[in-house]
């Protein structure tokens, strides 16, 4: 796999996960402050272990047009525009502070859920730099097919004839079919069956490829929460 669809798929799964985070602000302050915590409190071997957020601001990084026009960066964007920006009105303005406290605790907690977001690092789940990351994608609930689904342009034409009838074959949908066919006709049916269009497979396979997703690309469902102290007690 070239190594720009492989940063491209951290990009996008990783989009997912802002997106989660930013809309469920009780997980971003858990991911926050356990990340501060560990980092400045020098107890345990997390205190040099990679973190998923960039605590420390960096450059911008720029954005291919493939990461910058998905579904899930413009359902982000939108979410942005929700947020309670007015008492920012004025970058110079010293009474900044005091408006921000005046702010609800509803609107601050969903500034603070958007930051937290913004601060995560891109990783795919088969080459995590940390396993928390992985873990607030699953009880986050973090859905990565409902905002991407590979088509022509953003995944099969970047691949090979041989990963396209393995994707097949994994489907249930005969690659022996399809087998003596050229890359480009390949790719035309891989994006027509996993857009929904009509294409010569079973039927197992169609339903199959509706959650299809590449390796490292989706989260893993969190089994359960961990038990409140208080009611344990």
């Amino acid at each position: 796999m070239p190594q720009t669809l492989q940063d491209d798929i951290a990009a996008w799964r990783t989009q997912v996960l802002q997106l989660a985070i930013a809309e469920q602000p009780e997980i971003a302050y858990d991911l926050l402050v356990f990340r501060l915590v560990t980092a400045i409190s020098r107890r345990g071997a997390l205190v040099c272990s990679p973190s998923p957020l960039d605590l420390v601001p960096q450059p911008t990084r720029p954005e291919s047009s493939r990461q910058d026009t998905t579904p899930a960066k413009q359902s982000l964007a939108a979410h942005e525009q929700t947020l309670a920006w007015s008492w920012l009105e004025d970058a110079a303005d010293d009474d900044a502070f005091v408006r921000f406290r005046a702010l609800p605790r509803a609107d601050k907690d969903r500034l603070m859920a958007w930051s937290v977001a913004q601060l995560l690092r891109p990783q795919t789940s088969d080459h995590p730099r940390t396993r928390e990351f992985e873990l607030a994608g699953g009880v986050a609930g973090a859905d990565v097919r409902k905002y991407w689904t590979p088509d022509a342009a953003n995944y099969w034409g970047r691949t090979t004839r041989a990963h396209m009838l393995a994707v097949l074959d994994e489907l249930g949908g005969n690659s022996r079919l399809h087998a003596p066919l050229r890359k480009d006709a390949l790719v035309a049916i891989m994006d027509r069956l996993f857009n929904g269009a009509d294409v010569v497979v079973s039927q197992a396979a169609k339903d199959a490829a509706r959650s299809w997703l590449p390796a490292g690309m989706a989260f893993t469902a969190a089994t359960a929460e961990p038990a409140d102290d208080a009611a344990a007690a």
